[in-house]
């Protein structure tokens, strides 16, 4: 299938996956059931995206109906019934839990839930039985609609949540969820040897769970800039470093590092970019502290040690100007995770930066992503759009063109990210141009220092909400 066969098979924000089966029917008798037709085995459909197909079906006594399927992320479920004869109940259950407990009269009956999941396989049943006297009913079951969309996040620092009550209101009321954009940094969390402060992580976990939004991915825990003080003084590139760190023990500040930040939130913070920038942009190894003094096998020793640290964390490696292939930087991480994922290095996920300056780094096409995108998709990883802004060059002026000109651009990455099954979440670098890295000047966020939405949210939610916020 084409990426545009693809898209247009799957909507942005919520894709409605139709498992294509013939209907069920559940004879159900009042001291036992019977499912027609009569083959011993429960029903169930294994699904694959984005061709949604029912590959396999067995049945089984006495009257339970499943089906598996593999979802991006899951937010609704919708289930068609009609009872026949007279009423009965049922029973939605998912991943082993319940869902929903319904009566089903006479005639037709939909059932609509919500249902927040991860990216993943996910197990829904189906349990029927007679309502009130009745002894016998006759149910038939329509292919479930599984609803999902791909969730929009913004990294925010949390000292701008205290002191803009506004911004945080735009954030939790526009946005899925956030990311740390600075405050889970070595030289926040660890500002002297063994110290750990925690408090300004905790604020943006606080703060998303207050307002009802997700944590996305932890920022970050092995880079090569914004580390403390006390990590330079020993570095053997510091001329006046007087005791060297040895590789022993730089693995073992590292492993500390890691092991307590990601303990510290487990439960709480769902993934983690492990390395961010370990190669340069003509594809060698960064020569920071960590590959200086441990080599080029810290990387691998990273993830180890986060997986260690939460077994059912989501991993990821970050990296900026490798959203399109064919240039040093992108092959070399290609290259990179390829040997991971060899090795059986738990590494479960690449980030796209995507930091797009068009007068210095030209401008990543819907197409050329794609491409891109699915290389990486074929090692078995999960993908993301991680750091997305859009610089406008200082030398145009801020014209309705130019604001224009940047949402095409929004759009096109959107659209890459839609067509690719792997691509999970889509994250820009900050929410409004009043607070980014970027100058003011470069106007590279979705909204401008007023808050007020730019054509670049309008081109986002085009292709990723065509519908609306779930």
């Amino acid at each position: 299938m084409t990426p545009d066969a693809a898209s247009a098979n799957q909507s942005a924000r919520a894709v409605a996956l139709r498992l294509s089966a013939a209907t069920l029917a559940i004879a159900i008798a009042a001291l036992g059931a019977t499912l027609t037709p009569s083959r011993a085995g429960a029903q169930e459909a294994t699904v694959q995206r984005p061709n949604v197909s029912h590959q396999r079906v067995v049945t089984k006594p006495p009257s339970e109906v499943s089906w598996r399927f593999t979802t991006r992320n899951l937010r609704q479920i919708k289930l068609r019934l009609r009872s026949a004869r007279c009423s009965s109940r049922a029973e939605l259950i998912l991943d082993g839990r319940s869902l929903e407990r319904v009566a089903v009269p006479k005639g037709r009956k939909t059932i609509g839930v919500k249902a927040f999941r991860d990216p993943g396989t996910h197990k829904l049943q189906l349990s029927v039985r007679p309502g009130g006297a009745c002894r016998r009913a006759r149910v038939t079951v329509y292919p479930p609609q599984i609803k999902e969309w791909i969730p929009i996040g913004a990294a925010i620092w949390s000292r701008h949540l205290s002191a803009d009550p506004a911004f945080g209101d735009l954030v939790a009321n526009e946005f899925d969820f956030v990311v740390p954009e600075n405050d889970m940094k070595w030289a926040y969390l660890q500002p002297r040897r063994g110290v750990f402060d925690f408090t300004l992580g905790d604020r943006v976990v606080d703060f998303a769970r207050s307002r009802g939004i997700d944590v996305g991915m932890g920022h970050v825990l092995v880079w090569h800039v914004q580390n403390p003080g006390w990590l330079w003084q020993r570095d053997p590139a510091n001329p006046d470093a007087t005791n060297p760190w040895t590789r022993e023990e730089l693995i073992e500040v590292m492993r500390e590092h890691i092991t307590t930040v990601v303990r510290h939130y487990r439960g709480a913070v769902p993934e983690w970019d492990v390395v961010n920038e370990a190669i340069t942009e003509n594809g060698s190894y960064r020569k920071n502290i960590w590959y200086r003094v441990i080599g080029p096998d810290y990387i691998e020793l990273a993830f180890r040690f986060a997986h260690q640290a939460d077994p059912d964390a989501r991993l990821y490696y970050n990296d900026y100007g490798t959203e399109t292939a064919n240039n040093p930087h992108s092959d070399a991480v290609y290259r990179l995770l390829s040997e991971l994922r060899a090795k059986g290095v738990p590494v479960h996920g690449v980030g796209f930066q995507t930091h797009v300056f068009p007068h210095l780094t030209g401008v990543p096409t819907a197409e050329a992503v794609s491409a891109n995108f699915r290389r990486y998709a074929d090692l078995g990883l999960r993908l993301q759009i991680t750091e997305l802004d859009v610089a406008i060059p200082g030398s145009m002026p801020k014209t309705p063109a130019a604001y224009e000109f940047q949402a095409g651009i929004y759009r096109d990455v959107a659209r890459a990210c839609q067509r690719q099954p792997a691509c999970e979440r889509f994250t820009t670098w900050g929410a409004t141009d009043r607070y980014s890295w970027l100058t003011k000047s470069a106007a590279g966020l979705p909204f401008d220092p007023q808050l007020q939405p730019k054509p670049a949210w309008t081109a986002i939610l085009d292709v990723l909400r065509p519908r609306g916020r779930p």
